[in-house]
C-alpha cells in the first residue's frame, strides 16, 4: 500500500507484491530469478484526492508473461474513489535438467547423460525436472530426444519387480497376517502399489504395495 505521494514507491510496491506471489507459487526463486516490466503509465490519469494505492492480483494469477494488475485509488477518508488496471510482464528464470543426448525408454539415467541450463520459465510445464537428483538412476519409460526439457512424468523409480516375476504376498488383516506366493502383474518399484494374482487360485487379483524384490503386502482393511 502506497502512501503521502500515492506515486512515489508505487512501482516498488508493485514489484514486491509480484515477487511474493511467485515466490509463493515457486518457493525455489531467488530474487535474482525474477524479471518484473511494468508496461503502462503509472502516472497517467491519476484521479484526484489520491491519498494512497494499493494493488491487487488475483490469487490464481499464474503471472508469468503478461498480466493485468488492479490498482485500487484512496482518499483521505479511505474511501474507495476509483480502479485502474496496469499491465505488467513477468519472467522468472530457474535450472532445468535436460537430456545431452537421445534417452531411450527402458533406460537407467545417468548423471552424464544430462545437463542443466539456466532459462526463463515462461512455456515450460509445471512438472519440468530442476534437479539432478531428481532424475539420476531412474528409469525413462519413453524416449526423450537430445535438448529436451525433462518432465517428471517421463521418468520413474527402477522396478524392483517386474511384471510376471513370482513373488511372496504379505497379506495383513485385522489379527491376522498369511503369506502365499504370487505372480505380479505390472512393474513396481519399492513403495509402488501394484497388482498380484494368486498362484493358486488365477482368478484372485489383490492390489498391493512393494516392500522390496520379494514382497508385496497387501493390507485387507485397505482394498
Amino acid at each position: 500500500m502506497v502512501h503521502g505521494n500515492p506515486v512515489k514507491g508505487l512501482r516498488e510496491t508493485i514489484v514486491t507484491v509480484v515477487e511474493a506471489q511467485l515466490k509463493e507459487t515457486y518457493s525455489y526463486l531467488r530474487p535474482g530469478d525474477i524479471k518484473i516490466t511494468i508496461k503502462s503509465d503509472l502516472e497517467k490519469e491519476i484521479p484526484l484526492g489520491v491519498a494512497k494505492i494499493l494493488p491487487e492480483i488475483k490469487p490464481n494469477a499464474s503471472l508469468l508473461g503478461n498480466t493485468v494488475m488492479t490498482l485500487v485509488y484512496f482518499n483521505k477518508a479511505g474511501d474507495k474513489i476509483e480502479k485502474k488496471t496496469v499491465m505488467i510482464h513477468t519472467e522468472a528464470f530457474t535450472t532445468f535438467i535436460k537430456a545431452r543426448s537421445p534417452l531411450f525408454k527402458g533406460q537407467i539415467i545417468q548423471e552424464h547423460d544430462l545437463k542443466s541450463e539456466y532459462e526463463t520459465m515462461l512455456g515450460k510445464p509445471y512438472n519440468s525436472v530442476r534437479e539432478l537428483k531428481d532424475i539420476v538412476s531412474k528409469e525413462a519409460i519413453a524416449t526423450i530426444p537430445a535438448d529436451t526439457v525433462i518432465l517428471e512424468a517421463w521418468v520413474r523409480p527402477v522396478p524392483v519387480i517386474k511384471r510376471g516375476d513370482v513373488i511372496q504376498m504379505i497379506i495383513e488383516g485385522e489379527n491376522m497376517q498369511l503369506k502365499a506366493k504370487g505372480k505380479a502383474l505390472n512393474d513396481g518399484g519399492k513403495g509402488d502399489i501394484i497388482s498380484v494374482q494368486s498362484i493358486f487360485k488365477a482368478d484372485k487379483i489383490l492390489r498391493g504395495e512393494v516392500v522390496d524384490s520379494q514382497n508385496i503386502k497387501i493390507n485387507l482393511a485397505v482394498r
